[in-house]
């Protein structure tokens, strides 16, 4: 049986308990309890402060009584039009204690006319930030709730455009790979050498592909393309046609997209063969998995001649859409 309490045991509980909340009795003299707190609770929004982060984005601290009269940051739109006349909402984040704008968001009613196979354009190409070399200032890094991410505008090739999306594949200059690659040259395999139509005595680095493509620039400014590149075959990119993007860079020939679409198809496929091999299968793959590094065939260049004839021409001078023609 549990053990009984007595009459004294209780008597000392309940004067400890006393004592406790009506303050502790030491040396025959009662201290004062301090005064109760109130159980409303408060906030520094309350007492009219700002937290120590400073308001969040688009917060009136001016209602709640502050002494500011204008909110830390602030969201502006405006509705413009791109290069190529196409409308575009631009959504703004203003600083307004120095007077700083950066760019919230973007959205440009782009659609798959605006597009063709073979256009170079430049957009944005992002990942998860692995350089753990990066200096803490890098400009192109950001911390994202998610992890650190890095993203830059990069040169890139237009395969195709669905419906909101366009599959690309990154143009690379490989100033700082090159070394590396020496090292294991198999990695070569994952690019195609490319350069301007004017460059023709160079060779490039991936043999395998036979000569680089070429083609043409027509940007000409800072950021347009350059020669001795790299389209890089096994990291292909889709961006949205309503992002921000430098249009009209460049283009590649018929023939050259073709040479293209062929190396593209043949790093697919050797990738998707050596994974049907881990499950001890061969892959039936309609585009097969053998390089044609001799002559070609009359009927693919037949292709490829029918395919040059075919030239980007603006069919909406006003939204500048385009077709092969």
């Amino acid at each position: 049986m549990p053990p009984t309490l007595s009459d004294k045991k209780i008597r000392k509980d309940a004067s400890y308990a006393g004592a406790v909340k009506g303050g502790v009795i030491t040396g025959g003299i009662k201290k004062p309890s301090p005064s109760p707190k109130s159980p409303t609770r408060s906030s520094l929004r309350q007492k009219s402060k700002e937290p120590a982060g400073g308001p969040l984005p688009d917060t009136e601290w001016e209602a709640f009584g502050s002494s500011k009269k204008s909110t830390y940051f602030s969201k502006e739109q405006s509705d413009e039009k791109t290069a190529e006349c196409v409308a575009c909402h631009k959504l703004w984040k203003r600083n307004h204690d120095t007077g700083e704008r950066k760019l919230w968001g973007y959205c440009a009613e782009r659609k798959a006319e605006h597009f063709y196979p073979g256009l170079i354009i430049r957009a944005m190409d992002s990942m998860p930030q692995t350089w753990h070399n990066a200096p803490i200032d890098d400009p192109d890094t950001a911390s994202h709730n998610e992890g650190p991410v890095y993203a830059k505008k990069r040169p890139m090739v237009v395969l195709w455009a669905s419906q909101r999306d366009i599959f690309c594949l990154p143009i690379r200059s490989l100033s700082n790979s090159v070394a590396n690659f020496s090292k294991d040259p198999t990695r070569w395999q994952e690019f195609i050498s490319a350069t301007t139509v004017d460059d023709t005595d160079w060779k490039g680095k991936t043999p395998w592909a036979g000569p680089p493509l070429t083609f043409l620039a027509t940007e000409k400014k800072h950021t347009g393309l350059h020669k001795q590149c790299f389209i890089q075959l096994t990291r292909p990119i889709v961006v949205q046609m309503q992002s921000e993007m430098q249009m009209n860079m460049g283009r590649l020939s018929g023939s050259d997209y073709c040479r293209l679409i062929q190396a593209y198809s043949y790093s697919q496929n050797l990738h998707k063969q050596k994974a049907f091999e881990e499950y001890g299968q061969m892959a039936n793959l309609v585009d097969g998995t053998k390089w044609d590094e001799g002559e070609k065939s009359a009927q693919w260049q037949l292709r490829e001649k029918q395919m040059d004839l075919k030239k980007p021409v603006v069919v909406d001078k006003t939204t500048k859409t385009y077709k092969l023609q």
